[in-house]
């Protein structure tokens, strides 16, 4: 599956279904760091990504809330005013 994602097709054809699954198979192999940013590539790939964005900012385990707070930006969605706020 490695193979599959090293080349950049799967950037410039978007995520399909093929490479979701590889990216999350391979998920739990990674650093720390790249973990967190696969998933946020696969969420804001997924549905309401914005309502799975948002609880990540209380999330101790998520140490880079600029990162939230950038791809969160991204989608315009009124229901991330009020906790960006608070």
């Amino acid at each position: 599956m490695l193979g599959e994602l090293t080349s950049c097709d799967w950037f410039r054809q978007g995520l399909t279904p093929k490479f979701v699954k590889a990216l999350e198979a391979m998920s739990g192999d990674l650093e720390p760091e790249v973990r967190r940013n696969v998933r946020l590539l696969l969420i804001h790939h997924s549905a309401d990504p914005v309502g799975k964005l948002l609880p990540l900012l209380n999330d101790p385990e998520w140490p880079d809330k600029s990162a939230l707070l950038w791809e969160l930006a991204k989608f315009k969605d009124s229901r991330v005013i009020q906790p960006v706020l608070a």
